[in-house]
């Protein structure tokens, strides 16, 4: 296992929170970076999708990466850092989970909620359903839901084992919505998040010759499960929605940094006049803070939270990624922004990452080979 360390020290920007509870004092902490190789026992592993498509055991001891080349969960063991076992599903037939897999959700016991572009389902790692969430939207009744709309994000809990607690995405018409759609009532509920409907005015398309849209550049919708919670948010902005399961109650909060804007800025035309212009408003909006969703570090109590400024340079006329200033934000139990600062070790945007040990695991490909930079925070 390679292991390189670099030792940063830093000084923190601080506010209180409200959280009477004790908690650390994130006021000054030191930073240290480590990066550590999995051990693929020679099998290849499916970085392409950078891990997007995975989730852990309950302890964070098991990562399970979806594998789209041929349709299988890789299992990969964090604390021995090493390839464990790769496990084969069917895209079709009873068993089948679909042919595009949205996302993975572990439940107790290795069985996983999958969503696919077409199939919604819990299975074990034999590859069979063992519980079968498929609906049809035209068949919905309660609140409106429209068919263009699909499931982007969608969360089951097993003591609510027929409903799924789901972010939809209308992306022709640039909607939102968040909801709980039960499967054997045929029902949807709608959790109205109307704080987000200003992310239409960052969307612009880009139509072809024949006037049908060949690209869009809009902002992103994201969720995550994390502490009992479903955290929405965007990458346009610090604002997130939080929906309490066990209470059913849906939260937002609004952050004020002191690093950062707290919103992307800038006009975009619904419709860009040249290929050169979307290009141009692509970089723009590129080069504005960027926001990443908060993950739960159950042994500090806290939420951190990456932000990023983006840095382009110029090839070949063409606007390249080149580097980013990273931000992170400290949040408690209570998404009290408690304290913020510059992260001079990192000098590119986060890929996916995750808490586990005390530590940030950020995602590296080195040379199609898993990797984890792990930075660790320190606290006086």
């Amino acid at each position: 296992m390679k292991n390189y360390l670099i030792l940063i020290s830093i000084l923190f920007l601080f506010s209180c929170g409200s959280n009477t509870e004790k908690q650390a004092d994130f006021s000054q902490m030191s930073f240290s970076l480590d990066t550590v190789m999995v051990d693929s026992k020679d099998e290849i592993l499916d970085l392409k999708s950078g891990l997007w498509t995975s989730d852990f055991s309950e302890d964070k001891k098991y990562l399970y990466n979806f594998n789209s080349n041929d349709h299988s969960i890789e299992k990969i063991d964090l604390d021995l850092l090493e390839f464990v076992g790769r496990f084969p599903f069917e895209k079709e037939g009873p068993n089948g989970i679909g042919d595009y897999i949205g996302l993975i959700q572990y439940l107790p016991e290795e069985r996983f909620y999958i969503n696919s572009n077409l199939k919604n389902g819990i299975f074990n790692l034999l590859g069979e359903k063992v519980g079968d969430l498929n609906f049809k939207y035209e068949e919905l009744q309660g609140d409106s839901l429209p068919i263009q709309q699909r499931l982007m994000y969608g969360f089951v809990f097993d003591d609510e084992p027929k409903k799924i607690f789901g972010v939809f995405r209308d992306w022709f018409n640039n909607k939102t919505s968040f909801g709980i759609l039960d499967v054997d009532k045929k029902t949807y509920l709608d959790k109205p998040i109307p704080e987000f409907d200003f992310l239409k005015d960052f969307t612009t398309v880009l139509n072809g010759d024949q006037g049908f849209p060949i690209a869009f550049l809009g902002p992103w919708v994201w969720a995550n499960n994390d502490n009992g919670k479903i955290i929405i948010g965007n990458n346009a902005s610090s604002d997130l929605y939080i929906y309490d399961v066990a209470s059913d109650s849906l939260l937002f909060e609004t952050f004020e940094s002191k690093l950062t804007a707290n919103r992307k800025t800038g006009t975009y035309p619904a419709e860009a006049a040249s290929k050169e212009e979307f290009d141009a408003l692509n970089r723009t909006f590129g080069e504005g803070i960027t926001f990443m969703n908060p993950v739960w570090d159950p042994e500090k109590q806290v939420y951190f939270r990456f932000s990023y400024l983006q840095e382009f340079a110029e090839v070949d006329g063409n606007g390249v990624n080149e580097k980013a200033e990273v931000y992170l934000s400290i949040l408690d139990l209570d998404f009290n922004l408690v304290s913020e600062t510059v992260v001079d070790g990192l000098d590119k945007r986060p890929n996916f990452h995750f808490a586990k040990d005390g530590k940030i695991w950020i995602f590296e490909n080195i040379d199609d080979e898993l990797a984890f930079v792990r930075l660790s925070i320190d606290s006086n």
